[in-house]
């Protein structure tokens, strides 16, 4: 049964208006990559967020998402690239989130989900369907955004990675998209719960903005309750790991979040919508 929901939701989203404005947007991203990418850096660069410090071999550590800054501009750095190439991922804070908000909110905006459980359809398998379905999209997507902006830097600074340096870039890649998953799953609860998807923009808008302001309070004024508040935010996961490589427990915090964010997120929908049906 599953499985035929989520064939009948990709034709659905294959044949909608929805994904003629994913792909505008998408291209208008990869446009504006494209202008910071060839214009001139020489004393200017693309910044959300800032440098925190320095790795021992003198690489700066980036919270949030700052690129086309080198040291040496005739010869940049691996991880200069890399900040370079995934420094868009500013904007897909807010693309990623909204796509899979306005996916598994569809159906119950339009009134589908009311006819589809008249009919004995479980609406946990609806949602799921729908959760499912907007991994694959934004997944994708995000895969061929940083494919091509990977292939953007270097070809303006002709440079290029060997086999142990795509690794490592795809693992930077994988890194940044689990957070932004869990952001998606916790707009999409948002919405489901109080039925309204303005509700669910302004809690991303405020975990995204909020984010760099509490982490840099919590860097001058230390806090337990600053570590958790920022612990339980994906945006704040997001913006710190491109730093893994040196700051190692970066990783295991990702994954963590990743996984338990997940799961709560997922059972507390599957509960929700539980309890609506027996309602």
């Amino acid at each position: 049964m599953f499985t035929n929901i989520l064939r009948a939701d990709i034709y659905r989203l294959a044949r909608s208006q929805f994904v003629r404005v994913t792909a505008v947007a998408f291209l208008v991203v990869i446009g504006l990559y494209c202008v910071f990418n060839f214009a001139d850096h020489s004393e200017t660069s693309f910044a959300f967020g800032g440098v925190v410090g320095t790795a021992a071999d003198g690489t700066p550590l980036i919270d949030g998402f700052v690129g086309f800054s080198y040291l040496d501009p005739d010869n940049p750095r691996f991880w200069e690239l890399v900040y370079s190439a995934t420094c868009f991922t500013a904007a897909t804070l807010f693309a990623i989130p909204i796509t899979g908000m306005m996916i598994t909110s569809a159906d119950d905006q339009n009134g589908i989900t009311k006819i589809a459980v008249a009919q004995g359809q479980s609406q946990s398998l609806l949602y799921l369907s729908k959760v499912v379905l907007s991994v694959l999209v934004t997944g994708t997507l995000w895969a061929l955004h940083n494919v091509i902006t990977l292939l953007l830097t270097l070809s303006r600074e002709n440079a290029s990675f060997n086999g142990d340096e795509l690794r490592r870039w795809a693992l930077t890649c994988l890194l940044i998209f689990l957070p932004l998953v869990v952001l998606m799953l916790l707009v999409s609860l948002v919405t489901l719960v109080t039925g309204s998807r303005v509700t669910g923009l302004v809690v991303m808008v405020l975990l995204i903005f909020t984010a760099p302001f509490l982490a840099t309070l919590a860097q001058s004024r230390p806090s337990t309750l600053l570590d958790v508040v920022l612990g339980v935010n994906p945006v704040w996961h997001a913006n710190r790991v491109t730093r893994y490589w040196s700051q190692t427990q970066i990783l295991g915090h990702t994954w963590l979040m990743f996984v338990v964010g997940s799961v709560l997120l997922l059972g507390a929908s599957i509960a929700w919508l539980r309890r609506r049906e027996l309602s």
